[in-house]
């Protein structure tokens, strides 16, 4: 079975435009930041928990992506993560 279709999806980049934040955490004072790959994700955790932060790395919803390629969902969904992050209480 040849899968290169599915390691190209994996390979878009997407841009913010494409991307939406989750509404509630919006809500509840969380800044999205950026969606990145599961390694790149840890380690932007560690490095905004060094500076103080709150930090949730969510694995990215195929909801949060546009219309225009639904194999992209399916990749992303399981490869990526969006980080949020807010200042401490």
């Amino acid at each position: 079975m040849n899968l290169d279709w599915l390691e190209a999806a994996a390979r878009r980049v997407l841009s913010d435009d494409e991307l939406a934040a989750d509404p509630a955490l919006l809500a509840e004072g969380w800044e999205r930041r950026f969606t990145a790959d599961a390694r790149r994700a840890k380690e932007a955790v560690e490095l905004y928990e060094s500076l103080g932060f709150e930090v949730l790395a969510r694995p990215l919803r195929p909801t949060e992506l546009g219309d225009d390629c639904d194999a992209c969902k399916l990749v992303v969904a399981f490869h990526f993560q969006t980080i949020y992050t807010r200042r401490k209480t």
